[in-house]
């Protein structure tokens, strides 16, 4: 009788074991893959963009105004700690040094110059005191010689003696006329060179100052940023050897503390976008870090990017809830905009749904294994999809089809 009831037990057990293998192999093996399960959650519409992170206030050095090439021979690394007074960049004093050298000796030459047409003026005074001296004393001899009363002189005599006065009136007036006139002529001519050596002296100073400037000193504290240049028919940063306008601003160094994130949203997505919503940024550098944000301003104007672009694009402005000491100006920034939220609303991963012949579906888990389902969605956004119809809350979905997971 024993052995009757261990040889059932035996075969129930097997019987069992053959069920549970059965099982096993007619079921999917994803069904032990990842699930979520769902509940009614807030769904966000999120608006993607790239962009990089600015400084909305800064400091630049910019090239100084100049007559000559600026070229750039000595320029300090990007990413330096700088005090005020610094040097930032040095461009090739070449040219200038030329030209303050010529500059020079035109002044020299001018006040040369200058210095002897004013003595010439003091020669030519004196000269002429001279011949004023000599044709008043014979105005005053003439003038002696003739005695009004006829009587005491013969007439021819008394005529003659007239004769020399007149004459000495007029050499008299002659030499003083020629005298004021060749003054007025040396006074102006050295107007005219006072005015020359005026205009050399301001072009020397000029040349002089342009010189001192070929030196670029940090106007305040901050970290260097070198700028972009567009040359050779690409836009890169600042380099030794490149040539510049006057004007151009080479080095930025701006204030960490008004760090925010610039990024540049389609036409289409433009009008999704107002001041004061949500978003969030995150980095290249630091695959980790998100932040908060806020949207600080949108363009009103849309532009082209790249020159050769045909779509244009809007700038957006994304206000940091905190500044990471690690974030440097310049960094590709990434930034995800909430244009919409919705609430209480059941969602599942995007990765979860998969498409065959137009129709949607997911795969719950059941006791047995999975459940393949016809789902109608809705809105979407990076990582999610709203599920409008064909789950309930509590359905557990897998993240991943079994089916795809056998693979």
């Amino acid at each position: 009788m024993k052995k009757f009831f261990k040889k059932r037990n035996i075969i129930i057990l097997a019987g069992i074991f053959l069920f549970l293998l059965i099982i096993y192999l007619i079921f999917p093996k994803g069904s032990e893959g990842l699930t979520i399960e769902l509940k009614k959650e807030k769904f966000e519409s999120i608006v993607e963009a790239t962009g990089e992170i600015f400084a909305s206030k800064s400091v630049s050095a910019c090239a100084p105004p100049s007559r000559v090439r600026l070229q750039v021979i000595w320029l300090i690394k990007e990413g330096e700690q700088v005090k005020e007074g610094d040097v930032l960049v040095k461009f090739d004093p070449g040219e200038l040094l030329k030209e303050l050298n010529e500059r020079e000796s035109e002044l020299k030459s001018l006040n040369a110059e200058l210095r002897q047409r004013e003595e010439n003026l003091k020669a030519m005074e004196l000269d002429y005191e001279m011949q004023m001296n000599s044709a008043r004393l014979d105005y005053e001899l003439a003038k002696v010689q003739v005695v009004e009363d006829e009587g005491l002189v013969p007439k021819k005599n008394l005529e003659e003696a007239k004769l020399r006065l007149k004459a000495a009136e007029e050499r008299y007036n002659k030499t003083k006329e020629k005298l004021e006139s060749a003054k007025r002529e040396a006074q102006a001519n050295i107007e005219i060179v006072k005015v020359r050596i005026k205009n050399a002296k301001n072009n020397y100073d000029f040349a002089k100052d342009s010189l001192d400037k070929m030196t670029v000193k940090a106007p305040s504290s901050g970290l260097v940023v070198l700028n972009e240049i567009w040359t050779g028919g690409e836009e890169r940063k600042v380099q030794v050897g490149d040539s510049v306008w006057p004007g151009f601003c080479l080095i930025s160094l701006p204030d960490f503390s008004t760090l925010r994130a610039k990024v540049w949203v389609s036409e289409i997505d433009a009008g999704k976008i107002q001041k004061g919503q949500k978003a969030f940024v995150s980095v290249d550098a630091f695959p980790g870090l998100k932040i908060d944000s806020e949207v600080e301003s949108i363009s009103q104007v849309g532009s082209k990017r790249n020159w050769d672009s045909t779509k244009k694009e809007f700038e957006v402005v994304l206000a940091l809830s905190k500044i990471d000491e690690r974030l440097r100006p310049g960094m590709t920034s990434h930034g995800e905009i909430v244009v919409e939220e919705i609430k209480d609303v059941l969602k599942v991963p995007v990765e979860s749904v998969k498409e065959e012949e137009g129709k949607n579906f997911v795969f719950l888990k059941t006791r047995f294994g999975s459940k393949k389902v016809e789902v109608k969605l809705g809105k979407r956004n990076s990582t999610h999809i709203i599920v409008e119809s064909g789950l309930k809350e509590g359905d557990k979905v897998f993240l991943i089809p079994p089916e795809e997971s056998k693979k």
